[in-house]
């Protein structure tokens, strides 16, 4: 008998234990409508938007779904956004990344440097907004002005899956 209470108390106390290690996924998580998202080459989820919107509306659209504007990190996220695009749309495409001051800064905070090989050779940077146009740039990122209208990409956050 004492075995057996012994036994249900560790039980009871793993359960517990495994609970509260286990990550709940924040609560924009539970806005995601997991069927909108399709997964790229890269591995990520996203959902194209073919509704032209400024930049500023753009990323409050993805965040009332639970997303974000995609960040574009290295050629292989620029790759996959922009086949599936160019399949959509041969427009331009908001993408997270926004200057502040003199800094280009994706929606995270990490910095786009002005020499990223992602952005397209030709770009002036002149503009506070990140765009991915797809008109024979191959996905190259590019500068717009924030009020501009634009499709979108959104992206599920890495904490959502």
């Amino acid at each position: 008998m004492a075995r057996s209470i012994l036994l249900l108390v560790l039980i009871v106390a793993a359960a517990l234990a495994s609970e509260s290690t286990t990550k709940n996924p924040p609560a924009k998580c539970n806005l995601v409508r997991r069927a909108d998202l399709k997964t790229l080459s890269n591995g990520k989820k996203y959902s194209f938007h073919l509704t032209f919107k400024n930049w500023n509306t753009a990323n409050e659209t993805c965040a009332s779904h639970g997303l974000n504007v995609a960040t574009i990190r290295d050629q292989n996220d620029a790759s996959s956004v922009w086949a599936e695009s160019e399949k959509i749309d041969e427009g331009a495409w908001w993408v997270s990344a926004r200057k502040e001051g003199n800094v280009f800064k994706w929606s995270d905070g990490t910095v786009l440097p002005l020499d990223s090989p992602l952005w397209n050779k030709h770009a002036d940077k002149a503009d506070d907004c990140v765009l991915m146009f797809n008109y024979g740039q191959g996905g190259k990122l590019d500068t717009g002005k924030c009020t501009a209208l634009w499709n979108f990409v959104c992206e599920l956050p890495t904490e959502c899956y």
